[in-house]
């Protein structure tokens, strides 16, 4: 009797975790919506010279990768560096115009369009976070990007 009580508490236990599983696998994750709002706040972080806010908002190998560029941190590479020097127009361009948007979701990943920049963000959690900014489209190759993380 005992063994048919623990067989009965393990298929319990494992319907548990089963129906457990299937909730957490139904969370919705970021939205369009929310992708716009990451893409306007980078921007808006860039207008106010909060580099770390906008540093905070970058993927993590977006960036790794932009500080070995740069050779100096997030922070100070948005401050003073030449992709922050060039970046900073492209925010007050984004900021002039911010009814000009659209975003395309594709999986876990967006493309924002916001005053004519195209940003680049991937799902991360709950929220997104900029893989690449600043981008111009090129024919038959990949957008050239101010900041990305390749």
């Amino acid at each position: 009797m005992s063994v048919l009580r623990r067989e009965g508490r393990g298929r319990a236990a494992f319907a548990g975790v089963t129906v457990g599983v299937v909730l957490a696998g139904c969370s919705p994750g970021p939205t369009a919506d929310d992708a716009v709002a990451v893409a306007q706040e980078f921007f808006a972080a860039l207008t106010a010279h909060d580099p770390s806010t906008a540093c905070g908002l970058l993927a993590p190998a977006t960036r790794e990768s932009f500080e070995q560029d740069a050779v100096s941190s997030c922070d100070q590479a948005l401050l003073d560096g030449e992709t922050g020097l060039v970046l900073g127009p492209v925010a007050r361009r984004v900021e002039e115009s911010p009814a000009d948007s659209s975003v395309t979701v594709a999986g876990r990943q967006a493309q924002v369009l916001l005053g004519g920049e195209v940003t680049f963000l991937a799902a991360s959690g709950d929220s997104w976070r900029v893989t690449a900014t600043g981008c111009v489209a090129r024919a038959d190759r990949p957008y050239d990007c101010l900041l990305d993380g390749g």
